[in-house]
């Protein structure tokens, strides 16, 4: 999964890594990130964004690596998690009413307008919670197998789509570590991540349509296009840094 980075996106990554390893120091959190990142150092990797934002590939090994070397311990999920947090921002700051459920909260006459502005509330920080991260990774892997049509594809919502997303691994034993479960919130920013347009099916609806065509939708439900390789190990799956 490739993010696009920029010089704004760093105050976001630094915090959620500051939490995420509240045990480092910040100059080993910020170096550990440009490793993970490609670069030789942070300052490096400031310098480069300065020509403009670029997409980058997680090393999950080099950023674990340059940790465990200064004593820090290893934990597997930081960095794509931390990633997948940014995407998830932006997929918020792109929809407002995002929130894990899909468009909204829903609809229910019994509870006030208070209540479901406090629903909505806590079901949008619900989408950066590390669980949601892991599922946002396992809907960008089924989603970027899609391909993208003009037009919505009005055959297939997101509430259909993300139950394809759950079987890549319920069904198929595909990156099992993210667990089996997408929120249709969580599918939703995945696909805006990955470039798609989403829309709500109806103004009041939780669910959207996609751009995809019919038969990439129908190709990804096997998980065919998807790197075995790139499913098990590159997602972090059974790393082992070596400390000593």
């Amino acid at each position: 999964m490739k993010t696009f980075l920029d010089l704004a996106a760093l105050p976001a990554l630094k915090e959620d890594l500051r939490h995420a390893l509240p045990g480092a120091r910040a100059s080993d959190r910020i170096e550990a990130l440009a490793r993970g990142l490609g670069y030789n150092t942070y300052a490096a990797m400031r310098a480069a964004l300065t020509n403009g934002g670029v997409l980058v590939a997680p090393d999950d090994l080099a950023f674990q690596a340059y940790l465990a070397a200064r004593g820090d311990p290893p934990n597997e999920r930081v960095l794509r998690r931390t990633l997948a947090k940014l995407d998830l921002r932006r997929a918020m700051d792109r929809e407002a009413d995002l929130t894990t459920a899909g468009f909204g909260v829903g609809w229910d006459r019994r509870e006030t307008a208070a209540v479901r502005r406090e629903k909505k509330r806590q079901w949008r920080a619900d989408l950066l919670h590390d669980v949601s991260a892991d599922e946002f990774e396992l809907a960008r892997l089924y989603v970027d197998q899609l391909v993208p049509r003009k037009t919505l594809n009005r055959d297939f919502s997101t509430y259909g789509l993300k139950h394809q997303a759950e079987r890549l691994s319920r069904d198929r034993g595909i990156a099992a570590h993210l667990g089996n479960y997408v929120p249709n919130g969580v599918f939703i920013a995945a696909a805006i991540s990955a470039g798609f347009t989403v829309k709500r099916c109806q103004p009041d609806d939780l669910n959207g349509f996609i751009n995809a065509t019919t038969p990439s939708i129908r190709a990804a439900q096997t998980g065919q296009l998807i790197d075995r390789t790139t499913a098990s190990c590159v997602l972090g799956h059974a790393l082992h840094v070596v400390t000593g």
